[in-house]
C-alpha cells in the first residue's frame, strides 16, 4: 500500500482513503452481501407470503387499525428471524475477510519491514486499518437496514402500529453491529499471533469456536456414557460457552433476545460488550509489541503454542472417539479408543505444521503427544465405566429439600398445551420434558420421602440398563416410563433422567392430581394473556366463523378454564377417561404477549385449546354466542356413515362387542405360532332411518383426536356435510343386538 504519502507522516484520513483504494473489491462485496441480506432476502420473503389471503380474506371482520397491527407482527418477526439469520451469514465471513485483508502486509517480510519503515506509528496505522474495515462493512449494512425500516413501516401502513417494529428495528441493527464488532476483533487478535495465513486461520476457528466445541463434546460425552443425563447444563456455563467463542456468540445472543427471550439476555449482553472490548484491547497490544520477525512464520509464542495444540488435538480425539463410539454395537470400547487415538495423532501433527510453519515438524514434540494421549485414554475411560458413580450418586438425605418429577403421563394427558403459557411461542416443543421440570414445583419437600423415591428410580433404572439388548422390543420399550427429575438440595439443584417399568400411577399419580400441582403446573388464565383479536375456528359443521366482541372472549375463556378444573382428574391423566377432541379454538392475539415471569415473549401468536366433549360450560358459551352453529353430537345429522376398521383374529360381531371374543391359545403352551391375517370390514349406511338409530350411541371426534379411551373401538368415518368429516367410536356392547346387526352383516371383508 505504498504512495505518495510513504515518505511523509500522513494523517489518519489521508491513510484510510489510501487503504481504501487499494481494497475496492472489498467494499464492492460488502455492497453485494448487504443487498443480498437486506434488500433481496426481504423481498423474497416479502414475495412468498400471500399477505391479502392472511389478513383480509380469512379475517373478514377485523378492522385496519386490527390488520396493522397484525401485519407489525408479521414484520417483527421477520426482523427477529429470518433478517438476523440472513445478516449473520455476511456478517461472520465479512468480518474474517476485513481482517485477513486488510492486515494481510503481516504475512509477508518484506511488506512488514517496508510499512515499519514508513514514518507513521503503529497506533495510528492500527486506527486506520480498523476504521477502513468497519466503515466498509458498516455503510452497506446501514443502508440496507433503512430499507428494510421504510419497506416495514410501508407495508404497515399505520403510523401508530409501527412502534413495536421500529423498536426492534433498533435493537435488531445495534445487536448486529456489535456481533460484528466481536467477530472483527476476534480476528484481529488472531492474526496478530499469527504469521502466516493459515496459522491465522487456524486460530480464528480456535478462538472463536473452541468454547462451543468443548462443550458440545462435554454433554455428547456425558449423554453417551451416563445413562441419567438429562442435557441440563446450568445456564451460566452455556452462557459462558458462548461468549468465550465469538463466533458463536452472535447467534446465541440473537437467540437470548429475539427468539426465546430469557432472563439471561442482559448478562449475555454486558458479556459480550465487555469480551468485545478486551479483545480490542488485547489486539491493540499485540499490534504494538508484534515483533517484525514474525512474519511468514507460524505461531510463535511458545506457551501458546503448546496449549493451542493440546486443547485441538483433545477436541478433536473426543470428537472421533464419539463418532466410532456411536456407530458401533461390540466392542465398543476399543473402537473408542481407537478412533480418539487417531483423531488425537493427526490434529497433532496438523497443528505441529501449520503453527511451525514447517511440515518438517509433523512429527516433533512426542513427549507433549505421549502426555496427551495418556490423559485422553484416562478421561474417555473414566467416563465410560462412571467410575465417579454418576448415575447411581443420590444426595446425602440431610440437604434433599424437594424433588419435581414429569414423566410422559402428563404430556399424554391431552392438557400439556397449557403448561406455563408458553408452549405455544415460537413453535416451543410441548414436549420439552426437561422444560416442563425445570419450572415445575417440588412433589415433595419430605427428606425421608425424597430419599426413598429416588432409591427406587435409581434401583429401577439400574436394572432397565443391566436387561440384555435382546430384550429391547418395541413392546418392551413402550412399557418403560421415563421420569425427569429435578433433585433441590442446600447446594443447588441437579437433574436426572430414569427409565423404569413401574408406571407413574404407582409412583407420583396422587401428587398430580393434587390442586396445589395443577395450579403450579396449568396456569391458564384470562389474566396472563392480553386480549386478543377475534376467535377463530370451525364447527362440527365445518362452518368457519369468528368471535370479536370482547365480553364474548373473555366469557369463553372463563368457562373453558371451569371446565378444565372440573375434568382434571385421574382418569384423564392416565388417559381412561372417553374423551374426545371434538375441535379447536384458535385464539388470535396481536399486542406482545409476557410469561408469568415477565418476559416479552412474542408480538403476535394463535393460541390453540381444543374442546372436548365432557366441556359443558365451554360449549353453553359457545352456543349462546353462535346459537346456530354445530357443537355438540347432537347438533349434527350423519348423511353418511363409511363404517372401516381391522380385524385380526375376531368377527365383527366380536369386535363391536356383541359377543365375547374368543379364547386365543398360548404359544408358549401350544408350542405353536399361529400367522394371523389382517382383514378390513368395510360398510357403507346411507339410510337415515338406520343412521338416526345409531346416532345416540356414537361418538365422534376431529383428525386431531387422541387414541380410543377405554372401552371405545375407532369404527370409521360420519360424513356431516361436504365440509365435514368426523371420525366415529362406539363403546363397546353398548348398541341393542339388532343395531350391532345392521352394522355386521352385509359387510365386505378383504386382505390387508
Amino acid at each position: 500500500m505504498t504512495s505518495k504519502h510513504s515518505q511523509t507522516n500522513p494523517s489518519l484520513w489521508e491513510l484510510m482513503l489510501d487503504h481504501m483504494r487499494h481494497n475496492r473489491v472489498l467494499l464492492v462485496l460488502s455492497i453485494l452481501g448487504n443487498f443480498l441480506a437486506s434488500c433481496a432476502g426481504y423481498l423474497f420473503w416479502s414475495s412468498n407470503h400471500d399477505f391479502k389471503r392472511l389478513l383480509w380474506q380469512n379475517a373478514p371482520t377485523l378492522t385496519d387499525l386490527q390488520r396493522a397491527e397484525l401485519m407489525a407482527g408479521y414484520m417483527t418477526s421477520y426482523l427477529q428471524e429470518y433478517n438476523i439469520i440472513l445478516q449473520l451469514f455476511i456478517l461472520i465471513p465479512g468480518a474474517v475477510l476485513l481482517v485477513m485483508i486488510g492486515f494481510r502486509y503481516l504475512f509477508n517480510r518484506r511488506m512488514v519491514d517496508l510499512y515499519h519503515s514508513m514514518p507513521v506509528t503503529r497506533s495510528k496505522r492500527f486506527l486506520a486499518l480498523w476504521l477502513c474495515g468497519f466503515l466498509i462493512w458498516f455503510v452497506p449494512f446501514l443502508a440496507g437496514s433503512l430499507f428494510l425500516l421504510i419497506a416495514g413501516c410501508v407495508r404497515i401502513g399505520m403510523w401508530s402500529c409501527c412502534g413495536v417494529f421500529i423498536q426492534t428495528w433498533i435493537k435488531v441493527t445495534l445487536m448486529l453491529i456489535l456481533g460484528f464488532l466481536a467477530v472483527y476483533h476476534l480476528c484481529l487478535v488472531a492474526v496478530f499471533l499469527s504469521g502466516n495465513i493459515f496459522s491465522a486461520l487456524m486460530n480464528i476457528l480456535f478462538l472463536g469456536l473452541f468454547t462451543i466445541g468443548a462443550y458440545v463434546m462435554m454433554t455428547a460425552y456425558m449423554s453417551c456414557f451416563f445413562d441419567t443425563y438429562t442435557y441440563y447444563e446450568p445456564a451460566w456455563l452455556t452462557d459462558l460457552a458462548m461468549l468465550l467463542s465469538p463466533l458463536g456468540a452472535p447467534a446465541w445472543l440473537f437467540n437470548a433476545l429475539f427468539i426465546t427471550p430469557t432472563e439471561q439476555a442482559t448478562p449475555l449482553l454486558i458479556g459480550t460488550v465487555i469480551v468485545c472490548g478486551v479483545n480490542l484491547g488485547l489486539a491493540l497490544l499485540l499490534h504494538e509489541k508484534r515483533p517484525s520477525e514474525l512474519a511468514e512464520k507460524g505461531l510463535d509464542l511458545k506457551p501458546l503454542r503448546i496449549l493451542f495444540r493440546f486443547l485441538l488435538s483433545l477436541l478433536c480425539g473426543f470428537a472421533l472417539a464419539l463418532i466410532f463410539c456411536q456407530n458401533t454395537s461390540r466392542s465398543v470400547v476399543f473402537w473408542m479408543l481407537f478412533g480418539g487415538i487417531l483423531g488425537f495423532v493427526v490434529a497433532f501433527c496438523i497443528t505441529n505444521a501449520v503453527y511451525h510453519a514447517s511440515m518438517r515438524e509433523l512429527f516433533a514434540h512426542k513427549l507433549q503427544l505421549a502426555v496427551g494421549l495418556v490423559f485422553f485414554i484416562g478421561v474417555s475411560l473414566f467416563c465410560r465405566y462412571d467410575l465417579a458413580g454418576y448415575d447411581r450418586y443420590i444426595a446425602p438425605e440431610n440437604t434433599l429439600q424437594g424433588v419435581a418429577i414429569y414423566t410422559f403421563t402428563q404430556a399424554d394427558a391431552g392438557h400439556y398445551y397449557l403448561y406455563d403459557g408458553t408452549a405455544f411461542v415460537q413453535n416451543t416443543d410441548v414436549y420439552n420434558s426437561l422444560a416442563m421440570v425445570q419450572r415445575g414445583e417440588p412433589l415433595t419437600t419430605d427428606p425421608a420421602a425424597i430419599q426413598r423415591l429416588l432409591t427406587t428410580l435409581v434401583q429401577e433404572n439400574e436394572t432397565w440398563q443391566a436387561l440384555p439388548r435382546d430384550a429391547y422390543t418395541m413392546d418392551f420399550r413402550d412399557s418403560c416410563e421415563e421420569f425427569y427429575v429435578r433433585v433441590d438440595t442446600s447446594f443447588g439443584s441437579y437433574y436426572r433422567r430414569y427409565q423404569s417399568h413401574i408406571s407413574a400411577d404407582e409412583l407420583i399419580m396422587d401428587y398430580l392430581v393434587s390442586d396445589t400441582y395443577k395450579e403450579q403446573h396449568y396456569p391458564l388464565s384470562t389474566g396472563l394473556y392480553p386480549d386478543p383479536a377475534y376467535i377463530h375456528g370451525f364447527d362440527l359443521n365445518g362452518n368457519e366463523y369468528y368471535i370479536t366482541d370482547a365480553t364474548l372472549i373473555h366469557s369463553i375463556y372463563a368457562a373453558y378454564q371451569e371446565d378444565f378444573n372440573r375434568t382434571y382428574t385421574r382418569g384423564r391423566l392416565t388417559g381412561r377417561h372417553a374423551e374426545r377432541t371434538l375441535y379447536d379454538l384458535d385464539f388470535y392475539f396481536t399486542k406482545p404477549m409476557r410469561s408469568q415471569r415477565g418476559n416479552t415473549l412474542t408480538s403476535a401468536l394463535t393460541l390453540q385449546l381444543q374442546m372436548y366433549e365432557d366441556y359443558t360450560a365451554t360449549i353453553a358459551t359457545l352456543r349462546q354466542a353462535l346459537s346456530g352453529n354445530a357443537w355438540t353430537m347432537e347438533d349434527v345429522t350423519i348423511r353418511r356413515l363409511d363404517i372401516s376398521f381391522s380385524l385380526q383374529k375376531d368377527t365383527p360381531e366380536e369386535y363391536l362387542g356383541l359377543v365375547p371374543r374368543g379364547e386365543q391359545d398360548d404359544p408358549s403352551t401350544t408350542g405353536v405360532v399361529e400367522v394371523v391375517t389382517s382383514r378390513r370390514y368395510s360398510l357403507t349406511i346411507h339410510d337415515a332411518e338406520t343412521l338416526s338409530q345409531l346416532q345416540p350411541y356414537l361418538r365422534i371426534a376431529s383428525y386431531g383426536a387422541s387414541e380410543c379411551a377405554d372401552g371405545y373401538v375407532y369404527i370409521g368415518q360420519a360424513y356431516i356435510n361436504d365440509n365435514s368429516i368426523l371420525r366415529c367410536y362406539i363403546k363397546q356392547g353398548a348398541m341393542p343386538q339388532e343395531l350391532v346387526e345392521k352394522l355386521s352383516v352385509g359387510g365386505e371383508e378383504r386382505l390387508q
